[in-house]
């Protein structure tokens, strides 16, 4: 017991953003309706390009890695700093479960259980890089917001080259080789979406 508190004393900071993203993602899905489809339609629509089981096993395999970049560039397109990052990294994965705990139950716990750790992972690389590079880079404190752009860039750009070779990875050997139809860009919305509950979601069906 003793050690179930102090893991949530710990991470108290996270948990009331955590808590209000989950209600915003569980609303999402009536203010989403007005301009998408969403639900099971929605599902439906993004599993279109999806039929194949190899395509859908290589989304399952490689769009952790891709959110992974995406967890990385997100932050740092805003230079967040990484307690910043941490909390807005765990409220987009609270953020979505909560969207998809509206849709289906399980589909929503298949996705909190597959990328629980693409989002620790994250909080704990982003901290990491973000230490190392400003160490390196700071030399002189009269330069440290110079410095500071520095890292963002690094940051920055070190997620949106993890993400473009993920989705790209998807497209090419899932898609292609898979025989299914290329990714649509007019379903870009439905993808941001529901990307990470079919890559959980498929494996049991739901």
């Amino acid at each position: 017991m003793e050690y179930v508190t102090e893991i949530i004393n710990s991470n108290m900071y996270t948990l009331v953003p955590s808590g209000l993203s989950t209600i915003v993602g569980y609303k999402s899905y009536d203010m989403l309706s007005n301009y998408m489809l969403v639900g099971e339609e929605g599902i439906k629509y993004y599993a279109e390009a999806h039929l194949s089981p190899w395509n859908a096993w290589i989304h399952t395999a490689v769009m952790p890695y891709s959110m992974y970049g995406m967890l990385f560039w997100l932050p740092a397109l805003f230079n967040l700093k990484p307690s910043v990052a941490r909390k807005m990294m765990w409220s987009l994965y609270a953020l979505f479960g909560g969207h998809y705990y509206r849709v289906n139950k399980m589909g929503a716990l298949l996705y909190y259980a597959m990328y629980y750790y693409t989002v620790k992972k994250a909080t704990i690389s982003y901290n990491e890089t973000y230490r190392i590079k400003t160490t390196e880079l700071i030399k002189d404190k009269v330069l440290v917001n110079r410095y500071c752009n520095k890292v963002q860039f690094y940051l920055l750009r070190k997620g949106l080259v993890i993400s473009f070779c993920g989705l790209i990875f998807q497209e090419i050997f899932g898609h292609w080789i898979g025989g299914d139809i290329a990714s649509r860009p007019e379903a870009v919305l439905n993808a941001i979406v529901y990307a990470m509950y079919f890559s959980s979601g498929h494996i049991l069906g739901v």
